[in-house]
């Protein structure tokens, strides 16, 4: 691969959201966390995007990505907030 392709490819890399759906989570076209889901239930997945959530927080200053681990705690705080609303739903 010449250099110049292989730079125009690591910029590409870096301008994808690494925070909403990023490429490695996604494999034949199915997310892991709504894989996660059908495998382990609502219950289950509700409390690791809790956790994750935690995860994120704690970490966020030690990284040297504040922002973005700050948006990826967000992210799982939300998916949280819809898998409780599923939960309470079918109460």
């Amino acid at each position: 691969m010449e250099t110049r392709e292989y730079l125009l490819n690591q910029k590409e890399k870096v301008k994808k959201d690494m925070v909403n759906h990023p490429d490695h989570y996604n494999v034949n076209g199915m997310e892991c966390i709504d894989v996660m889901e059908k495998l382990f239930g609502i219950d289950w997945t509700y409390h690791f995007c809790v956790l994750n959530a935690f995860k994120y927080q704690f970490r966020f200053n030690n990284k040297g990505k504040a922002q973005e681990d700050l948006r990826k705690a967000a992210w799982y705080n939300t998916k949280a907030a819809e898998l409780l609303e599923k939960m309470e739903g079918k109460r």
